[in-house]
């Protein structure tokens, strides 16, 4: 990954351009700044919602992801028409879903915990049954010796329960340097009320020209296989991987690849977090964007990872109500024209499973035949 931020040259660069330009006195040039959300950096402690910056901009300094209070994605616009002077040359990335087993497992496992469910129900009846029997014979011997009742076995999970992948990998077409690769993958997450989510959903890998990978985990909500959001693991070329999860919280996981990184499930009490992007507003605001510019950005000639936010009323466990809901990579290709690598949560199927009852009791031994 390029280390400088908007060198020298590359502002001489644009100044040349723009210069070139306008005393050819064929398209006079202005340059403007995209609104976006707002950022709080440091700890979960330090978030006070006394924003370090308030266009959802963030720069790669040539050793780690940062912002300030100036930082912004920068674009040229036309002033004869008030249009960007580029428009993005957009590549929308294959999202259906993908055909799996892992579909039919997690099924049948809600399935058999429904089952189960019922039977700890009947259990619990005939247990009452067999204490009310139980005390009854020890008033009178000549009743029959009651039977207690079977303690049901609950059913266990696919895989023991852990986030397992399919064997099965897709690749799909991508613009020419990248490579995009789709796998199904399965996760269970906890709700507030017990219950838990179990969603098989699609993982899309992308190994760019600069030998770094952006991973994007697509994630369910409780509100249906629509109302997806991606976890997003950014390499740096650094060894590390920058994260954005749920909210998105912005962790920073050092010494770590997207693959390993897209393991970890540390929450906001974590040393790895480096600040929050809670901004998601109705409709399509233009702050609900957050971007993260390489080299400028896409529009000045670098690379910009942009991120799409929208309100998602989470009904499981998650880090907040703002996610990711799209995601997309920008660049300008050699042709001096800029391309848009767009990309959408993908959820197979997401599987309700209701929260198991306590643990039944064992009921005591009855009693022995004294013959």
């Amino acid at each position: 990954m390029k280390k400088t931020l908007l060198s020298l040259v590359t502002i001489g660069a644009v100044l040349l351009f723009v210069m070139s330009v306008a005393l050819a006195g064929t398209t006079p040039i202005h340059i403007d700044i995209e609104q976006g959300g707002d950022i709080d950096t440091g700890t979960n402690s330090q978030w006070d919602s006394n924003y370090e910056n308030v266009n959802g901009a963030m720069f790669w300094n040539g050793s780690k992801w940062v912002t300030n209070d100036t930082a912004a994605h920068a674009y040229f616009t036309d002033l004869r028409t008030g249009g960007k002077l580029n428009e993005h040359n957009i590549t929308n990335i294959d999202n259906s879903k993908l055909n799996t087993s892992l579909t039919d497992l997690w099924a049948d496992y809600a399935e058999q915990v429904e089952v189960y469910n019922g039977e700890v129900v009947q259990y619990n009846a005939d247990l009452a049954q067999y204490n009310a029997d139980l005390a009854a014979y020890q008033l009178d011997a000549n009743l029959p010796i009651p039977t207690p009742p079977t303690v049901p076995t609950q059913p266990n999970p696919p895989f023991g329960g852990q986030s397992m992948y399919d064997t099965v990998t897709t690749t799909v077409p991508a613009p020419p340097g990248y490579a995009i690769t789709k796998t199904a993958y399965s996760y269970s997450i906890g709700a507030p009320d017990g219950s838990t989510y179990t969603y098989v959903a699609v993982e899309y890998k992308v190994a760019q020209p600069d030998g770094t990978t952006v991973v994007l985990k697509s994630r369910g909500s409780g509100n249906g296989e629509s109302q997806a959001y991606f976890n997003v693991y950014v390499e740096d070329g650094k060894g590390n991987t920058t994260a954005m999860r749920g909210d998105p919280v912005w962790f920073n996981y050092s010494g770590m690849n997207a693959d390993t990184a897209k393991g970890q499930m540390d929450g906001l009490s974590s040393s790895n977090v480096r600040g929050n992007l809670p901004t998601a507003l109705s409709g399509n605001d233009p702050r609900n964007n957050y971007y993260m510019d390489i080299n400028g950005g896409s529009d000045m000639g670098g690379v910009t990872y942009q991120m799409n936010t929208s309100v998602v009323n989470s009904k499981t466990n998650n880090l907040g109500s703002a996610f990711a809901t799209g995601f997309s990579i920008q660049y300008t290709d050699s042709n001096g024209q800029i391309q848009e690598i767009r990309l959408s949560p993908t959820i197979n199927q997401e599987i309700p499973i209701p929260a198991p009852p306590p643990n039944p009791p064992n009921p005591p031994n009855p009693p022995s035949c004294c013959c």
